[in-house]
C-alpha cells in the first residue's frame, strides 16, 4: 500500500510540473518591418540655448527621420538623418557649472546590424559593436530602448564628456 501512495504521488509531482516555455509566444515574427525614432528621451534635462531640453527629438529639430528596418534574417539597417552636436561651456569663474549650445548636423548615414530576441530583450548590435537593449519586449506598435550612459557633450577644446545619465529612445512601427 506504501508503494502505491508513493507511486500516485510521484506521478502527479510529474504529471504536474509544467513548463512555463510550451506556453510563450515567438517574439521573432514581430519583430520584422520598418520603425521610426519618436522620442530621444535623456535622464536629465539640458538647457539649450536658453530651452531646457528632455526629448531631444520632440524639442529640437534633429533626429527627425531616423528609423531602423529590421529583416527577417536576424540582419537590420539603421539610417540617421541627423545628430544633435552639444557643446559645452566653463560658466566663468567656476569650475563644474556650464552653458549648452546645440547644433543639428545633417547627415545621410545608413550601416548595418544584426539583432536577436533574448527572453523578453531585443537586443540589437551595430556593426562597431555598440549593444543597445529594449527590455521586455512585447511585439505591439511601439519598443524602447535602453542606452545606460549613453549621453555625450563636447567641451570648446573638442574634448568629451560622457554624463553619466541614461537614455530612451522610443521607436513606432511603420
Amino acid at each position: 500500500m506504501k508503494k502505491l501512495l508513493l507511486f500516485c504521488m510521484m506521478s502527479m509531482l510529474l504529471l504536474g510540473c509544467s513548463s512555463d516555455d510550451d506556453n510563450e509566444i515567438s517574439l521573432e515574427p514581430l519583430v520584422p518591418g520598418t520603425w521610426k525614432m519618436t522620442y530621444f528621451i535623456l535622464e536629465n534635462h539640458y538647457d539649450l540655448d536658453g530651452v531646457k531640453v528632455l526629448d531631444l527629438l520632440g524639442q529640437t529639430n534633429c533626429y527627425q527621420n531616423e528609423t531602423i528596418t529590421f529583416n527577417q534574417d536576424g540582419t537590420a539597417i539603421v539610417s540617421s538623418t541627423s545628430f544633435l552636436n552639444i557643446k559645452a561651456s566653463l560658466v566663468e569663474d567656476t569650475e563644474d557649472e556650464y552653458t549648452y549650445t546645440a547644433d543639428c548636423v545633417n547627415e545621410n548615414d545608413t550601416y548595418s546590424a544584426t539583432w536577436s530576441i533574448e527572453g523578453r530583450n531585443l537586443i540589437l548590435t551595430e556593426e562597431d559593436g555598440f549593444v543597445s537593449t529594449a527590455p521586455n519586449f512585447g511585439g505591439g506598435q511601439s519598443l524602447v530602448f535602453s542606452i545606460p550612459n549613453g549621453f555625450e557633450v563636447l567641451l570648446d577644446d573638442g574634448t568629451t564628456i560622457h554624463a553619466a545619465e541614461d537614455i530612451l529612445v522610443f521607436y513606432e512601427r511603420q
